[in-house]
């Protein structure tokens, strides 16, 4: 049997026939999640290409899928990937990534116990109906390939996938850029080095078309938003943004509508009384937007509580990435140990005294142009 992901042609050989990366007809009907966008120089640059093929054999070898394409005018090279489901799954194990447990499955392991794993029942009922969730919604525990807790996990995504399309992205892209068990490819480097043009996430038509039409109508007020699609689509990030400013337009309205009772006023009253009426207005609408700012903002607060709780995001925390554009001397990271790049405080002092110098000398000119 043929392999249908043959290893690409070196660069020199590549200088002798077309590109062909062996994409059998089952890829061409699978769901393609990533893109990567390589330039496609003139055949006497061998170094561009060398590391193009570097770069697919690390995707390859890290147990990503690919297919490869020209662009129409053949000026670029277009990589799509995805992942199999076992290579996703193995690399959640390995971030510890949170997924949503289902809440059936939990409240029968409450009412049953786990005995394999020596767990009693403990049924947890919420009698009095005191919360707006059950106790067993919206729980989060770390994925663990474990055939015997499969069934735990909430499946999210299509085909009874355990993963939604903003997780496969993140896994995928976990797996380009991890140097331990992934590619090890440094897509910010490779971008600012210009070794790869640009790499993006795909659309995917199914879940996007549905979106757009729960989404995208006119008659839909700034809090109905489907803002679980959108996060289940696009991240928890936009979603957060699409909430508040829903939540901000909503709130606006009683501003809007005290702004609406004083402006008739100001056209009903005579102008000779404008002093003594507005001496007692004025507070008045001081004391309602202070109140009301007061409100909203820890109605806000309660809001995005709640929700970030519901998308398991309530004890996230994000870890910065090196700029490409940031360099200094390589030294082992007094926290962690790992390897880190350090540029000394007195030499950033004096780049931002010179910077200052320089901007301060712009101004002055543009004082003495004007005067």
């Amino acid at each position: 049997m043929t392999d249908p992901y043959p290893q690409p042609q070196t660069a020199e050989v590549r200088m002798r026939m077309p590109l062909n990366y062996g994409t059998s007809s089952a890829d061409l009907q699978s769901r393609w999640d990533y893109v990567i966008v390589f330039p496609n120089p003139p055949k006497q640059v061998i170094e561009v290409s060398d590391e193009r093929d570097t770069i697919i054999k690390r995707l390859r070898a890290a147990g990503l899928r690919l297919r490869l394409f020209y662009s129409v005018g053949k000026e670029l090279v277009f990589c799509k990937i995805r992942a199999p489901e076992e290579l996703m799954r193995r690399e959640a194990e390995f971030l510890k990534m949170h997924l949503q447990l289902d809440p059936a499955e939990l409240r029968r392991a409450s009412f049953n116990g786990i005995p394999e794993y020596g767990i009693a029942p403990f049924p947890i009922r919420d009698v009095k109906q005191t919360y707006r969730y059950s106790p067993f919604d919206y729980i989060f525990a770390p994925y663990f390939q474990a055939r015997d807790l499969e069934h735990f996990y909430m499946k999210k995504g299509a085909n009874d996938s355990l993963f939604a399309s903003t997780d496969r992205i993140a896994l995928i892209e976990h797996i380009i850029t991890n140097h331990q068990t992934g590619a090890g490819c440094d897509i910010d480097r490779l971008v600012y080095e210009e070794i790869i043009v640009e790499s993006y996430p795909l659309h995917e038509e199914d879940e996007k078309m549905a979106l757009k039409e729960s989404w995208i109508v006119w008659n839909t007020s700034p809090m109905n938003q489907p803002f679980d699609r959108i996060c289940k689509y696009f991240g928890v990030k936009v979603s957060l943004y699409f909430l508040y400013l829903g939540h901000y337009t909503k709130w606006l309205l009683y501003p809007t509508l005290m702004g609406i009772v004083t402006g008739t006023l100001s056209y009903t009253i005579p102008r000779s009384d404008y002093q003594a009426v507005f001496a007692y207005i004025s507070p008045f609408f001081g004391a309602f937007m202070t109140i009301w700012m007061t409100i909203y903002l820890e109605n806000w607060k309660r809001l995005n509580s709640r929700e970030t709780l519901r998308w398991g995001t309530a004890h996230f925390t994000e870890t910065a990435q090196l700029r490409p554009q940031f360099y200094g001397e390589r030294i082992p990271s007094p926290i962690n140990g790992k390897s880190t790049r350090y540029f000394p405080p007195r030499e950033k002092l004096k780049r931002v005294a010179y910077s200052w110098v320089v901007i301060s000398f712009l101004i002055l000119i543009v004082f003495v142009i004007v005067s």
